[in-house]
């Protein structure tokens, strides 16, 4: 998602299911909306869909100024349960210094969801979460175990979140198996994008 927003695509879309990503597109297709469909199950490019999941798909020439409908297997899935948070926002190790500068401007109570895999604790996104803590440290928060654990587990491994994410994360490992080892080194860039991506009051995220 952010990937494809700082190519200039226009607006994403998540939803949690590939029946429900078909119809969308259908009807913003009928609507004249260029549209594209993107996302995976089980970590492929799922059947009729224009792009996978890859973040490295999601080029300018591809994507700019098109909306795209997304549906992944974990996150998209995530967003649902969040979705009556009064502000949204996506984020990554991609964009994680903006998203937290973001937050540390507005204050407040912050919730972090990590998305996991199929219901499970994924240890990149409890560092990345752990990043966003780190960064909100001038602020003073008060962190239970959960949040101080990931914080502690960034400090350690931000130097080589890459290598991380290939010899002790469960999915990186899964990815290297599948044939999409390459996706890593694009996911695991830390501030490649200084944008923040959040919803709409539509459903959209964009660029904020």
């Amino acid at each position: 998602m952010v990937a494809a927003l700082a190519a200039g695509a226009a607006v994403v879309y998540p939803v949690a299911d590939v029946e429900l990503a078909f119809e969308r597109r259908d009807e913003m297709r009928a609507a004249g909306v260029p549209v594209l469909l993107g996302g995976e199950r089980g970590g492929f490019p799922v059947d009729g869909f224009d792009l996978g999941n890859s973040p490295m798909e999601y080029t300018a020439e591809v994507v700019a100024g098109k909306t795209l409908v997304l549906t992944t297997s974990n996150g998209a899935a995530a967003i649902e349960v969040m979705s009556s948070a009064p502000t949204l926002l996506a984020a990554g190790f991609v964009n994680l210094g903006a998203t937290a500068e973001f937050i540390l401007d507005r204050r407040g109570t912050v919730l972090l969801c990590c998305s996991g895999k199929e219901g499970r604790p994924a240890r990149e996104d409890i560092i990345c979460a752990g990043g966003i803590i780190c960064s909100l440290r001038d602020y003073n928060p008060v962190l239970d175990d959960c949040s101080g654990i990931a914080a502690d587990l960034f400090e350690r491994d931000y130097e080589d979140i890459e290598g991380v994410l290939l010899d002790r994360a469960d999915h990186g490992r899964y990815l290297e198996d599948i044939g999409f080892v390459s996706d890593l080194p694009a996911a695991a860039s830390l501030d490649r994008y200084p944008i923040v991506v959040g919803r709409r009051d539509e459903g959209g995220f964009v660029i904020i």
